[in-house]
């Protein structure tokens, strides 16, 4: 993964979880529902995307935390 989209999901993530909208496990992202639905709908009903992104996120937050 580029530093760019690294840079990108660690600020989205860091809105998310000031939100107290996502916590995050070893394994896991639970996810507020209204946060899961909204997303769904901003990429126009495309929920594999969503769920890509969603899995995205939770491989960043594993390698940062490999890394530490």
């Amino acid at each position: 993964m580029n530093k760019h989209k690294t840079h990108l999901i660690q600020t989205k993530l860091k809105e998310i979880m000031a939100k107290q909208r996502m916590i995050v496990t070893d394994d896991q992202l639970l996810i507020d529902m209204d946060l899961l639905f909204n997303s769904i709908r901003d990429a126009d009903g495309d929920w594999e995307k969503v769920e890509q992104d969603m899995k995205n996120y939770l491989s960043a937050i594993q390698s940062m935390v490999g890394e530490e």
